[in-house]
């Protein structure tokens, strides 16, 4: 095998990787509460464990993609409440007077003049028919 420098040196700096963290988890132990590394990822509860995650591998990503999604919502959001329109006022009048009834009368007879055909629907007398009986209904079916 061929021995090339990165070889050499990865070679005779091998022992010293075991020193190297010694000193690095030393120096954590210090600046941070005492831990162990196994406890450190299993203290934080599922659900925000979880919601970093999605916060760090969805939103932090892309935040002016989603900043801009956010003030489209709200300018949808304010133009719909601009236009929106209020209630008629004719729920707040009361009851009509006869004069109202009258006048509406009149408009309706005017507007079907104009129109040149009555828009009243022509309801026909129907004679009323007298239902069977259910079990004869049912003897009925069964001859069949």
């Amino acid at each position: 095998m061929k021995r090339t420098p990165r070889h050499l040196l990865l070679a005779r700096h091998r022992n010293m990787s075991d020193r190297l963290d010694r000193v690095r988890a030393s120096a954590l132990s210090e600046s941070l509460p005492h831990r162990t590394p196994s406890e450190s990822r299993t203290s934080a509860p599922v659900t925000i464990r979880i919601a970093l995650a999605v916060w760090w591998e969805l939103i932090q990503p892309a935040r002016r993609a989603w900043t801009g999604m956010a003030c489209v919502w709200l300018v949808i959001l304010v133009v719909n409440m601009a236009l929106r329109e209020s209630p008629p006022d004719s729920a707040h009048a009361g009851p009509l007077t006869p004069e109202a009834i009258q006048v509406l009368k009149e408009q309706e007879r005017m507007m079907a003049e104009l129109i040149g055909e009555d828009r009243r629907p022509r309801v026909e007398a129907v004679e009323p028919t007298r239902p069977e009986p259910r079990g004869e209904l049912r003897r009925k079916e069964w001859r069949v």
